[in-house]
């Protein structure tokens, strides 16, 4: 199972089910007499058309498997941690088809080298 589209901030009106939508929700800064440290929430929205919440669940667990505990590299940064902080599922209706949205919240947490 894949995804069609991984947009930031908002998808375009013809984006094809299911995409994601990735936003910054906050940036802190932080810190001590001799070390620099970031703090970014990060909010991962999933859009599934379907029917049944069962596709959805499997994308929220593929994007889980990806970034829970993500060690990555981030140019000038040591990455501290990857945290999730919180999902959600909820179901609109769009033109009478129904949308789920899974919403996934990441806390990256930096410092500057």
């Amino acid at each position: 199972m894949a995804i069609t589209g991984l947009y930031l901030e908002s998808a375009p009106a013809e984006a094809v089910f299911p995409y994601v939508v990735c936003k910054l929700v906050s940036l802190t800064m932080d810190h001590t007499y001799t070390e620099k440290f970031e703090s970014y929430l990060i909010q991962f929205d999933i859009y599934e058309d379907s029917s049944s919440p069962k596709r959805s669940a499997e994308l929220w667990d593929l994007l889980i498997q990806a970034l829970d505990f993500w060690v990555g590299t981030v140019e000038n940064y040591t990455l501290i941690s990857t945290i999730r902080e919180g999902t959600s599922m909820s179901q609109w209706e769009v033109e009478g088809k129904k949308v789920w949205d899974v919403t996934l919240n990441y806390r990256i947490l930096l410092q500057h080298n």
